[in-house]
Formats: C-alpha cells, sequence, structure tokens
C-alpha cells in the first residue's frame, strides 16, 4: 500500500509529472537551440527515454533529478567545448571551486554572479532572427 491518503498520492503525482514535462521541455529546448547552432539533429523521443531511464534508476539512489542546463551548455559552447571530456574537466573545476575556493565567491553579489552567466548566454541570441521572420 501507498503511505499517505489518495490525495495526497494524486497531489504526489501531479507534481512529479509537472516537474517531468518541465525538465523534458526545457533539456529539448536546449538541445534544440544548441543543436541550430552547431548543425546536427536532435531526436525529442530519444531525449524524453534518455531523461526517463537516468532519473528512474537515479530514484533507487536517492539522486537528484537530471535535466539540461542552459547556463552550463551555454558556458561549454561558449569556450568551444565539443566532448565528453569538457563535461569531466568542468566537473574537476567545478568540485575544485566547491572544495577550495567557495569563500572567495561568498562576498560577490549575486548580480556579479548573474553577469558571468549572462554572458555566456548573450552568444545564443540571434537578433536578426526575429526582423527575419517579420519579413
Amino acid at each position: 500500500a501507498l503511505p499517505g491518503t489518495l490525495e495526497q498520492n494524486l497531489q504526489l503525482l501531479e507534481a512529479g509529472a509537472t516537474a517531468g514535462v518541465t525538465s523534458f521541455l526545457l533539456t529539448v529546448s536546449i538541445s534544440r537551440t544548441f543543436a541550430l547552432k552547431h548543425g546536427y539533429t536532435v531526436c525529442a523521443q530519444t531525449e524524453l527515454v534518455s531523461l526517463g531511464l537516468v532519473n528512474l534508476v537515479g530514484g533507487f539512489f536517492g539522486a537528484y533529478t537530471s535535466s539540461g542546463s542552459l547556463s552550463r551548455s551555454a558556458l561549454c559552447s561558449s569556450v568551444g567545448g565539443r566532448t565528453p571530456l569538457h563535461g569531466l574537466f568542468q566537473a574537476a573545476v567545478v568540485a575544485a571551486v566547491l572544495l577550495g575556493a567557495t569563500p572567495l565567491f561568498a562576498p560577490l553579489p549575486y548580480a556579479v554572479l548573474a553577469a558571468i552567466i549572462a554572458a555566456a548566454l548573450v552568444n545564443l541570441v540571434d537578433l536578426e532572427l526575429p526582423a527575419r521572420l517579420w519579413r
């Protein structure tokens, strides 16, 4: 039997479905943005199956849900990362910063940290596209 009442379980199911659909839409939109930019194709069905399996298996180990990250993907693209090795290097740098340099970032205002992310996202904005679509 499931713990809690039927109403609680339905609320949990509703929240989980909303989070899952949002994660999927975010991941596919990020994937398609970079596919257009770098000239490759993305299959939404493959993305759905991949996210579903990763999150299903991760649930057995208490992992956080997996999804796409626009800011990290934009940063990777802007510095020229093309292979999974870049992800490994990025994880090592993040771990080193978290373990050793976190006190250096503590006094920075959130606006400075947001500007770092915004600088990476600027390359994704195509200002000429709306003008072409208007014509």
